[in-house]
């Protein structure tokens, strides 16, 4: 069971990352550095709300001829089983796990902006789950201010057994839904302590 307290702090916590939007607005920097920052945050924020679990980026390895897309957030087992004989490859932020550790696989969009954004993100949350059914798939996005039908998207994620999460109220980065993150690290928690 989360504690409250620490959750808030956490949230709190999360929001000086969205003052990024804020520093870098007008300066010529490249837009994916905003999806960094906040994969970051939120991967420091699971960790110190979950610390019986390990959270990097990476890559799942079942064998030589399988193995997932690149994954933003991977959750899996302090306790790693061996890949071929060998431990698994950590690195810093980076790992290569087998997919028998991994509980939760999480890909962080800044926004969502078509149909073609989320096939491509049910394709790589799908190459870890395929290499283990056990493994819950998370989506965390915005979407752009300018698209108004995510919704649909959301409905289509929803058949998918993708759990989708928004942190900011309408959909922008202007503001935070601290009832979208509280659901998500309810769910999260869920998750790790049922699978």
């Amino acid at each position: 069971m989360l504690n409250q307290e620490q959750v808030d702090k956490e949230i709190k916590s999360i929001e000086e990352c969205f003052r990024i939007d804020e520093y870098l607005k007008g300066k010529n920097v490249n837009k994916k550095l905003f999806g960094d920052v906040f994969e970051i945050a939120l991967r420091k924020t699971l960790r110190n709300l979950f610390n019986q679990y390990k959270f990097s980026y990476g890559i799942i390895i079942k064998n030589e001829k399988e193995k997932s897309h690149e994954m933003d957030i991977i959750v899996y087992n302090k306790e790693l089983p061996l890949y071929d004989g060998k431990p698994p490859f950590i690195s810093g932020e980076f790992a290569i796990v087998s997919p028998d550790c991994v509980k939760v696989v999480i890909q962080v969009k800044r926004y969502i902006t078509s149909p073609k954004d989320f096939d491509s993100i049910k394709d790589n949350l799908d190459s870890a789950y395929l290499l283990n059914p056990k493994i819950k798939k998370y989506l965390v996005a915005g979407w752009h201010p300018s698209k108004k039908t995510l919704q649909a998207y959301k409905d289509q994620f929803r058949n998918k057994s993708i759990k989708y999460f928004t942190f900011w109220k309408d959909g922008t980065w202007n503001s935070i839904n601290i009832e979208g993150f509280q659901e998500f690290f309810s769910n999260i928690d869920y998750d790790l302590n049922n699978n």
